[in-house]
């Protein structure tokens, strides 16, 4: 018998959502805003060149990062 993963697309978007939560709580923390609209662009630049950085092209924090970023593109 092959080894098999039911439903593993469903958990690994709960593993996602808990990372996304936890990096918005995380900046929202650093930036000692209250909402992730509250960040002003500098800061968002700064997310974003942390993002950049060759170390972290495959961190799952920062793909968490990068949809904060796309976020806050799409409130402004």
């Amino acid at each position: 018998m092959a080894f098999e993963c039911p439903r593993l697309d469903k958990w690994e978007e709960i593993i996602r959502n808990n990372i996304r939560d936890e990096a918005e709580s995380y900046v929202m923390e650093y930036y000692d805003v209250q909402d992730i609209d509250d960040l002003t662009e500098s800061q968002v630049r700064e997310i974003s060149e942390f993002v950049q950085l060759p170390d972290n092209e495959y961190s799952l924090v920062c793909q968490a990062f990068s949809d904060i970023i796309n976020w806050w593109e799409q409130a402004e």
